[in-house]
């Protein structure tokens, strides 16, 4: 992928909210050179979490589904909320180790080429948008669980640390904007227009802050 661009500095874009569990998911694809070819049935999977994404009822009865499961399972939460649960799942930890080593293969790869690497820490809607972050509280609480608000953002950071590589987090950034319900869109998880543009402006800042380093 790097090899394809002459470029000086590679950004690796962390969503906290599911990619230490989707980084679960797909750890093999690391040591098989990449993802195996996508089955009628795996497509068909990705439209129907796109769609459950992209609905807030289907959100909250997904969420719903989850807690009925938790009573005869235990305590639960939709699967990328397990990121942000007090006590983290084997799945989570694990999804942590294997994007520490995938970021590390890039950057090395990128390193061959000359070219830097830098980290981005994304943050979850909810973490911005105090009512979305109680809705959810309130589900995963009647479930049994402890939703704690930052904790994905907290163990990714600690996670790459060992990477030595520049990070920024917005989410300092985002939660200093007044409005904050207007940074991502209430249908589904994507920034609107004015989040991009408060995005936007902080990483420019940072690209060029390590532009300007001398490496």
């Amino acid at each position: 992928m790097v090899e394809a661009f002459d470029a000086d500095l590679v950004l690796i874009v962390v969503f906290v909210g599911n990619d230490a569990v989707e980084a679960h998911d797909k750890a093999s694809w690391i040591d098989a050179g990449g993802p195996p070819v996508a089955s009628v049935s795996d497509v068909a999977a990705t439209r129907l979490r796109r769609l459950v994404r992209s609905s807030m009822v289907l959100q909250s009865a997904r969420l719903r589904w989850d807690l009925l499961r938790s009573r005869v399972a235990g305590p639960t939460a939709e699967r990328p909320l397990t990121s942000y649960l007090k006590d983290a799942p084997p799945d989570v930890l694990n999804g942590l180790e294997v994007s520490r080593r995938a970021f590390g293969l890039i950057a090395d790869q990128a390193a061959s080429k000359r070219a830097r690497t830098a980290l981005v820490l994304m943050p979850a809607r909810f973490q911005t948008d105090d009512a979305d972050f109680e809705r959810l509280r309130a589900v995963v609480a009647a479930g049994g669980g402890t939703l704690v608000r930052d904790a994905a953002t907290d163990r990714f950071r600690a996670a790459l640390a060992p990477l030595g590589l520049p990070m920024i987090d917005v989410l300092p950034t985002l939660r200093a904007e007044p409005d904050r319900g207007e940074l991502f869109f209430q249908r589904n998880v994507h920034l609107t227009p004015r989040g991009h543009r408060v995005v936007g402006k902080a990483l420019t800042a940072f690209v060029k802050s390590l532009l300007n380093e001398p490496h």
